[in-house]
């Protein structure tokens, strides 16, 4: 799956499936916005993927 020029929202991005599927989907596109409840899942996801194209915006 080319995701190369992909912009994706993914809600739920602080726990479970939707964090899952944002770590999984910074290895391959370049563009992610996370959304989630709570600020510190958020970052800490951040911190997590800090190495991968990984930039959460809230």
């Amino acid at each position: 799956m080319d995701l190369k020029n992909a912009a994706i929202l993914i809600t739920g991005a602080g726990s479970g499936i939707g964090q899952a599927l944002a770590l999984r989907l910074a290895e391959h596109a370049p563009r992610l916005t996370l959304v989630g409840r709570r600020l510190q899942p958020l970052d800490e996801l951040a911190d997590r993927a800090a190495h991968r194209a990984l930039r959460p915006m809230w």
